[in-house]
């Protein structure tokens, strides 16, 4: 009777086995697919701050070009009077540099609003994230735990089992 109830308890043993160890690799998956999720979430911040810095780097262009549309007319209207080819050469320099300090500025705002951005959703993301992975770690440390006591409790139910058998086991001899 104890050799069916050694057999009977492995069996329940090994199945719980089963199941552990394929929650195990379920949630070993779901921990890869967190990282890759993290990885591909900072791959797309920077190919947002890339185009963001293009968008940038053209903000000092039209700049200038703004300032010398804004010159033109000017002269064209008469509200501005050069003298001589000189004078407007300078006040073309002026106008240049203006527009490239507006361009930067403008620059500078758009790269700080974008970067508070990034960091604090970079922030939240992670967090998210790796709260995430510390659950998923802790389920599988807990789940390696069981394990190893299912394995222990296997072999002792092998040994149990072993040991019901011979104690089954008609004995020959001499007296």
């Amino acid at each position: 009777m104890a050799f069916l109830m050694f057999a009977a308890r492995k069996l329940q043993v090994i199945r719980e086995l089963n199941s552990k160890n394929y929650e195990l690799t379920l949630i070993t998956e779901q921990h890869k697919e967190a990282t890759r999720k993290v990885a591909d979430a900072q791959e797309a911040q920077n190919a947002a701050k890339n185009q963001v810095n293009i968008f940038t780097s053209q903000l000092q262009g039209l700049g200038q070009n703004a300032a010398m549309a804004v010159m033109a007319g000017q002269i064209k209207n008469g509200q501005v009077t050069v003298g001589n080819q000189q004078e407007q050469m300078q006040a073309y320099q002026v106008a240049l540099q203006q527009g490239s300090l507006a361009g930067n500025q403008l620059a500078q705002a758009v790269t700080s609003i974008t970067e508070s951005i990034f960091s604090a959703q970079n922030k939240a993301e992670l967090a998210r994230l790796t709260a995430q992975a510390n659950t998923l770690e802790l389920r599988q440390h807990h789940l390696q735990s069981e394990l190893k006591v299912l394995q222990e409790e296997k072999g002792n139910m092998e040994k149990a089992e072993a040991e019901s058998v011979k104690s089954l086991t008609p004995q020959f001899g001499l007296a």
